[in-house]
């Protein structure tokens, strides 16, 4: 992916960033080489900034715009749920985490909404959701109300309800 100073990206577990310079600097990997880092500075609450060197830049993609943004909304019903599942529960932990760390946004709602799933299925039997599925649905949320936050122009805090009003759902609040 080609990004230019000022462009917005996501960055898997730093979520939406801006590019804020691209440097050549000496490869950590291969010394006496030079390639060009880009600055990433997250724009949700993390500090710092992020030093990627041009052969990682495969891990970004450009961030949702309002558009995008809303034509995400409207696919997430028809986005399945992941019907993964496996003795070990730290396999599916890893599984989740891996679909987490593509940064793909439909790969997002997937586990939000897998997790979702279970977590329900877990209460309707009256057993307590696992740590894993807890961790899981407020990784995949806290990941996706940023990105939409930014693109539809609003706090993070807004989104989980701006999609109930969009897919007609009641919110949490309404429940």
């Amino acid at each position: 992916m080609e990004s230019r100073i000022g462009q917005r990206v996501c960055y898997s577990n730093y979520g939406v960033c801006e590019v804020s310079a691209v440097e050549l600097r000496d490869d950590i990997c291969n010394p006496g080489q030079q390639v060009n880092y880009y600055t990433l500075l997250p724009l949700n609450k993390r500090l710092g900034k992020v030093l990627l060197p041009e052969s990682r830049m495969k891990l970004l993609r450009p961030a949702l715009d309002r558009e995008g943004a809303l034509a995400l909304i409207d696919r997430m019903p028809s986005i399945p749920i992941d019907p993964f599942t496996d003795k070990n529960h730290r396999a599916v932990e890893d599984h989740f985490q891996t679909l987490l760390r593509t940064g793909r946004v439909d790969d997002i709602v997937c586990v939000i909404k897998t997790m979702r799933h279970r977590i329900a299925q877990l209460e309707a039997q009256g057993k307590q959701a696992s740590a894993s599925c807890t961790r899981l649905l407020n990784d995949g949320r806290s990941r996706l109300e940023s990105e939409l936050g930014h693109a539809l122009g609003m706090p993070e805090s807004q989104v989980e309800g701006f999609i109930a009003g969009c897919l007609g759902e009641p919110t949490k609040d309404a429940k």
